[in-house]
């Protein structure tokens, strides 16, 4: 049986921490998924793997620029504290496992800056836009790496996609849900707005949910 996809709407005026209910949450689930997939793969002594947990996307250039330094700046706050922990004390390879990494994609990326992204870096969180994110589901490069489970993919000023582009938007995420169910994995998808009438009916036909 497939898994079912599911939306959150956080409607909110500017300045009131919209950024940060998603952000907060974020960090220690990222945190908490990759302690018990360490826990599980110790024991069993296999190779660990990363996996991106998060896509953040934004309308526009300038503001996932401000977002991307905003999550980096708390993921190092949180890299910290995880490297002073006494979890981490005795065992450098949960230290650095548990590191919190993020990495920007708004498209124009050179094929090695790809390669470091999704081959080699394998970031927690992507902050990227609409129109790489449909690149990206239609390259091979990426593929392994969404596959290993999105848990969350937000949608910030989620009003501004509507129309024609909303459409083709839902259907992006639908084709994001299908290749995820393959893998029997499932994300949440979450619209922000601080302007939006009818945040539920709007986002249920944005998600494809």
């Amino acid at each position: 049986k497939k898994m079912k996809a599911e939306g959150i709407s956080i409607v909110a005026e500017t300045g009131t921490g919209k950024t940060l209910a998603y952000q907060l949450p974020l960090v220690l689930w990222i945190l908490h998924k990759k302690l018990e997939y360490y826990k599980k793969q110790k024991d069993a002594d296999k190779k660990l793997y990363a996996f991106t947990s998060a896509l953040l996307i934004f309308p526009r250039n300038v503001l996932a620029k401000d977002q991307y330094d905003a999550f980096k700046t708390l993921a190092e706050e949180a890299n910290n504290v995880i490297s002073n922990s006494p979890l981490t004390s005795n065992d450098s390879e949960l230290a650095d496992f548990l590191k919190i990494k993020v990495q920007n994609d708004y498209g124009g990326t050179y094929l090695e800056k790809k390669k470091q992204i999704y081959w080699f870096e394998k970031p927690d969180v992507i902050v990227t836009n609409t129109a790489t994110l449909k690149r990206r589901l239609y390259d091979p490069m990426t593929h392994q790496l969404y596959q290993r489970g999105i848990d969350l993919v937000v949608y910030d000023e989620v009003h501004t996609y509507e129309g024609l582009e909303g459409s083709h938007i839902c259907g992006l995420n639908t084709r994001l849900v299908n290749m995820l169910q393959e893998y029997n994995k499932a994300p949440v998808f979450v619209g922000m707005s601080a302007t939006i009438n009818t945040p539920e009916k709007h986002c249920k036909k944005l998600f494809g949910l």
